[in-house]
């Protein structure tokens, strides 16, 4: 669990993951990172294919992390797990935090910075094809909007399982991760909440109870025990 009360899965990330041996690191991946692990399909994907994973990972930021960029060649959804940063897209400004997610691509301007004294750990994958655009478009997270997720763990929970599929190198990897970002897409759609909306301190408090209460629920007897375990004292 990081220091926001999400349960991270991915901790212990390395110093460089680099592609396959057939593969050239592409020149978008950023070096102004602690840690990474990263996954790495069609790094060259046809314009008029189906809808294919490029690549994807999870990120520890350097405190001077920035990227600045006025085009991208594909799509990228990104979603911070921990830390603090700023993303300016669209015309608009954002304070990035645990939570948070966003998209951008073809034609889009963005920049991305890490707050020096949190750095940002982020989760990212990086798509293209035919019913791309419009996966994005039909979002919550279309023109550059960026969004607060009311349950990130669901969303952070399908990030990772990307990151397992892509990792494993198998020979359906490509294929499952490509399925499953529908569905991550589906998940942010339902737990997305408009920037500025949500307490994120009321929001930690739930998440962290909310999983004692699911790991703990056949040995609590009563709402006292409960709030003890998580370490709130009952209103009476």
């Amino acid at each position: 669990m990081d220091r926001s009360g999400f349960h991270m899965s991915i901790l212990v990330l390395m110093p460089h993951a680099s592609p396959r041996k057939s593969q050239t690191e592409p020149s978008f991946i950023s070096k102004q990172v602690t840690g990474a692990k990263r996954y790495y399909f069609d790094l060259d994907p046809k314009p008029d294919g189906d809808l294919v994973i490029v690549c994807g990972g999870c990120e520890r930021m350097r405190s001077d992390y920035i990227i600045d960029r006025t085009d991208f060649p594909f799509l990228v959804i990104e979603c911070v797990a921990e830390g603090t940063g700023t993303l300016e897209i669209s015309g608009v400004t954002y304070q990035l935090s645990a939570g948070m997610t966003f998209a951008y691509g073809p034609r889009m301007a963005h920049r991305i910075t890490s707050d020096t004294d949190t750095p940002m750990l982020k989760y990212f994958v990086t798509f293209t094809g035919k019913s791309a655009a419009r996966l994005v478009s039909d979002s919550m997270l279309a023109h550059g909007r960026c969004v607060q997720l009311s349950a990130p763990q669901e969303v952070i929970d399908i990030f990772d399982w990307l990151q397992r599929e892509g990792l494993n190198e198998t020979r359906l990897g490509p294929q499952v991760c490509a399925a499953l970002l529908p569905v991550l897409i589906m998940k942010i759609n339902e737990h997305a909440i408009s920037y500025g909306t949500l307490d994120f301190r009321a929001l930690e408090t739930y998440e962290r109870a909310k999983r004692v209460i699911e790991q703990r629920f056949l040995s609590l007897r009563s709402s006292e025990e409960a709030a003890s375990a998580c370490q709130h004292q009952v209103c009476t």
